[in-house]
């Protein structure tokens, strides 16, 4: 069955609205986080894990399902995945108690691995060659946007409707293209009927999910106690576990053998640093601004657009630098300039200067303009073009895994340092600006990374 160019187009806006969806439902979270923990008069440490579990879900089954969607069809999966991400979204938005609203975000984390792990694949297969560059730039732009337009997006709609419709705004645009799915997602595509890799896929699921918990543990005590490293055992006997089944059996969930491509391993590691970062400014300027500064979640929203206006302008301009000179230190400066503006807002923070705040947010802008399309073509390029779908799965699980990572991680440097009750701590600015200086600290050593894989490209 050969596609038109009428239905190639309209199954690529029904991918780019499933991706603009899941990612920006990862990051709207953030900024409501406030709210909703003073909704249900619960502690941070027991509110932020309706922000931990999305991604958290999301990461673990994300190779899985695209390991599945070989059997299924990736139309029926994306389709699906629509479907329960939609669903989900309604749950959420009217939960009624905190473990109510935890379950079903863990439900819309899996709509969404299930929609994001193979929009890449469906995006490449339903395009024409001379088309599939362009496209793959194009889910990179939506990915950025709608990570970088979550906590603004969702300060104004908490301020202006409450934190309920965060998740309601899913819900009509969820359901028409769902629809639209059901009756457009047709496209020739050859279905496998290998045996699926189960002891690879529990194994893996293990490790990731671990890993969160233990960073999660340790957001709730502030202290390693017996629990967090007993998940960090755990963590460590599933990769190693899930590494060595991988090797051995003849029907990988995942070839290993990609990540012996130092080009390829550096950059995800480089994209998993980014996004570390990035979620981590989205959970430390919301409390800081609210908590010390007095402003309202519209007021921290709008202070937050910063950073995906300069990325709406700065991103076309650096693909255009990078088609003329195809070989610079994009990443490299993207991270290193990040690194500066994460410092230049931990002064921000310290002396409470707002003005100095909007600076440091345009920085971070212009750094990741720099750092996201060159990183994906890294990605991309380093290898071979029959593995470009192994390729797309993996970055969006290093992608979530950062996205996961970087609230976690946030909150812990700041429970450690004031304790659970953070928005009336008076050492709030002080703690926040410490934890801007280990993001910083975290970009520059994204900015070393990226600098290896250029010279591993150079080699």
């Amino acid at each position: 069955m050969a596609l038109n160019e009428r239905s190639r187009k309209y199954i690529q806006l029904i991918v780019m609205t499933g991706v603009f969806m899941s990612v920006l439902d990862s990051m709207i979270v953030n900024v409501a986080l406030p709210n909703i923990t003073t909704y249900f008069s619960v502690n941070l440490s027991e509110s932020q894990w309706v922000m931990t579990t999305y991604p958290l879900v999301e990461t673990a089954l994300l190779i899985v399902f695209g390991k599945l969607a070989e059997r299924t069809g990736k139309g029926v999966m994306f389709t699906a995945g629509l479907g329960v991400f939609t669903a989900a979204s309604l749950l959420c938005g009217i939960a009624t108690s905190l473990p109510e609203l935890i379950v079903f975000r863990i439900l819309q984390g899996i709509g969404a691995s299930m929609l994001f792990s193979i929009s890449v694949a469906i995006s490449f297969e339903v395009s024409l060659p001379k088309d599939r560059g362009k496209m793959m730039g194009i889910i990179g732009s939506v990915v950025a946007i709608a990570s970088m337009v979550g906590p603004p997006l969702g300060g104004f709609i908490v301020g202006s409707l409450g934190w309920q419709f965060i998740f309601f705004v899913n819900v009509p645009i969820g359901v028409v293209a769902t629809l639209a799915a059901v009756k457009l997602m047709r496209f020739p595509e050859v279905k496998g009927k290998t045996r699926f890799d189960l002891v690879g896929a529990a194994t893996l699921m293990l490790a990731a999910t671990s890993l969160l918990l233990m960073v999660g543990q340790l957001a709730d005590t502030g202290t390693v106690n017996v629990l967090s490293l007993a998940w960090l055992a755990v963590f460590i006997a599933s990769l190693w576990a899930f590494i060595y089944w991988e090797r051995k059996t003849d029907k990988p969930l995942l070839d290993i053998s990609i990540f012996k491509v130092r080009r390829f391993s550096l950059a995800c590691t480089s994209m998993v640093l980014f996004f570390v970062t990035t979620t981590m400014i989205s959970i430390l300027a919301p409390f800081y601004f609210e908590g010390v500064m007095g402003y309202s979640a519209e007021g921290v929203g709008l202070l937050l657009m910063v950073i995906p206006a300069v990325m709406m302008f700065g991103s076309p301009l650096v693909g255009r630098l990078l088609d003329k000179r195809p070989r610079p230190h994009y990443t490299m400066l993207g991270h290193a300039i990040r690194g500066i503006a994460m410092l230049i807002l931990a002064f921000a923070f310290f002396s409470s200067n707002v003005y100095v705040a909007i600076i440091a947010f345009f920085l971070i802008g212009l750094g990741g303009s720099m750092f996201q399309s060159p990183n994906n073509m890294e990605v991309m390029s380093a290898l071979p073009r029959e593995q470009t779908g192994v390729a797309s799965s993996v970055t969006a699980t290093a992608r979530n895994l950062g996205i996961s990572l970087g609230p976690a991680i946030g909150t812990v440097l700041l429970v450690f340092q004031v304790g659970q009750d953070i928005l009336i701590s008076p050492s709030l600015a002080s703690a926040a600006a410490l934890a801007l200086v280990i993001a910083g600290i975290i970009s520059f050593i994204g900015a070393m990374v990226a600098h290896a894989g250029h010279s591993e490209r150079a080699a």
